[in-house]
């Protein structure tokens, strides 16, 4: 099992022209839950070279502990599980307002996300985005399974290419409806929502 220290559960990539990050990627999910870790399999692999502009955070379950990393950014990329019903390894992209207003779209993690928010002053609260990564299995194991660890560079690479959209104010949509095991929010609501 992978173990963190505080100095390897972040890394930062600043923006040139002002020297800080405009992006947070955060990595939530518990890694004890097979597929429920995602999130965090993702961030690890962003780690050794973040994206420009991004500062990429391993959460995991400890969304609290978050709060200095969220006053920070004025953006913030969440990795997680999401149950959409729809195939195992079927992406999502929504705004993190999406996630509470759209029941058969679960997360808890981004629940507990959005819930830190009130904690930090509503004009240093970070607009949130989610990428969520449908799970095959939730259940003990440290290991995801086999659709997930095939997916895993795709997500990566999806995450990198979402924050440098969302670091650079562009919208993201356009290269999220561009890949084929995509699921963009709006398409993956179930009929007559």
């Amino acid at each position: 099992m992978h173990q963190t220290s505080p100095s390897d559960q972040f890394k930062t990539s600043t923006d040139p022209k002002t020297g800080t990050p405009s992006c947070l990627i955060v990595g939530l999910g518990n890694c004890l839950l097979q597929d429920d870790g995602i999130g965090v399999h993702v961030v690890r692999c962003l780690m050794p070279h973040p994206p420009a502009g991004a500062m990429v955070l391993e959460v995991g379950t400890d969304v609290f502990s978050a709060v200095e990393w969220l006053e920070r950014v004025p953006k913030v990329l969440a990795i997680d599980a999401m149950d959409g019903h729809m195939a195992p390894g079927t992406l999502y992209y929504c705004k993190a307002c999406d996630v509470i207003a759209d029941k058969p779209m679960t997360s808890l993690h981004e629940l507990s996300l959005i819930s830190v928010l009130e904690f930090i002053d509503r004009h240093r609260r970070p607009s949130i985005s989610v990428l969520g990564v449908q799970p095959a299995v939730i259940d003990y194991g440290t290991e995801l399974t086999p659709v997930l660890k095939s997916v895993l560079p795709t997500v990566a690479l999806t995450a990198r290419r979402i924050s440098q959209a969302i670091a650079a104010d562009r919208s993201p949509e356009t290269f999220i409806a561009a890949l084929a095991n995509l699921s963009v929010r709006e398409q993956a609501k179930p009929a007559g929502a």
